[in-house]
């Protein structure tokens, strides 16, 4: 035996119609005749979802699929590990949960920004906040003026906060004729949850968000009839793959002038077009 090959057959009880388990069992069959020791997982959706090399993803009905989406993105481990390396075999409606947005049970569309989803970003973060809280230790240690020893634990909390989002911080939005609903997690656990309609809504359409070197990343932006702005789905880092979400959503709202409008660059417009 060679090297040793993890295969995870994602939530079979949902993701499982078509006998998909059956892929997983070919690809670890392929590599045993090939001298690999193979571990094969059948990852049901009632228990975390296992470190693997190989992830395969099978076909499921409409709300199987989006009961599978929303575990996967508050699990974080497909997201991670995809970071780290492992392939990918998604077909059907495991296809779709790869994607940015899918038609949900409802004849609603739901788009997922699961967490960890930057993570040279994060784990930069991560390590900004540890120097951070040195300096902090530091500063308690040689008993520095007390505006400091005040301003510094306070702006290590706010960084805390911001790093945890970025590491463990997922966000779906359900959007349809007329309504909005988007939903924040951390941890998988849903900490806000912002209801609009489209009375509500003046436009839905992408902004600046951080940087990262030459990179600007976007976000997608609610701006409300009261002038608030909703922003969510930090951390997209091409601008034109941000502008077709955002147009999705203004779609599926119901703001097709504004829809239209989210395609500004010739690059952009070709890409509204691929997609017709």
């Amino acid at each position: 035996m060679t090297a040793h090959l993890r295969i995870a057959v994602v939530y079979p009880d949902l993701l499982g119609t078509y006998g998909d388990g059956g892929n997983g069992l070919v690809l670890a069959r392929r590599a045993e005749w090939r001298g690999h020791e193979v571990a094969l997982h059948q990852a049901t959706s009632d228990s975390p979802l296992p470190d693997a090399d190989l992830y395969c993803l099978g076909g499921g009905e409409d709300g199987p699929q989006v009961r599978a989406a929303r575990s996967l993105i508050d699990d974080g481990t497909l997201t991670r590990r995809v970071a780290e390396g492992a392939v990918v075999l998604a077909v059907c409606a495991g296809f779709q949960i790869v994607g940015r947005t899918f038609p949900a049970a409802d004849g609603a569309t739901e788009v997922f920004f699961p967490a960890f989803r930057n993570p040279a970003v994060a784990l930069a973060m991560l390590g900004f906040l540890v120097l951070w809280i040195g300096v902090t230790i530091v500063i308690f240690k040689d008993n520095a003026p007390l505006i400091f020893r005040i301003a510094w634990p306070f702006s290590d909390v706010l960084i805390g906060i911001w790093v945890m989002s970025l590491l463990f911080g997922s966000t779906s939005a359900h959007a349809r004729n007329g309504e909005i609903t988007i939903v924040s997690r951390l941890l998988g656990i849903p900490i806000r949850n912002r209801h609009l309609v489209l009375s509500e809504i003046n436009d839905i359409r992408t902004g600046s968000g951080m940087y990262a070197g030459n990179t600007v990343y976007r976000r997608i932006q609610v701006h409300c009839a009261g002038k608030d702005t909703i922003s969510f789905g930090d951390g997209i880092p091409d601008s034109i793959e941000a502008d077709w979400i955002a147009s999705t959503i203004a779609k599926a709202v119901g703001l097709q002038d504004n829809a239209s409008a989210q395609y500004r660059t010739p690059k952009a417009a070709a890409l509204r077009d691929g997609l017709r």
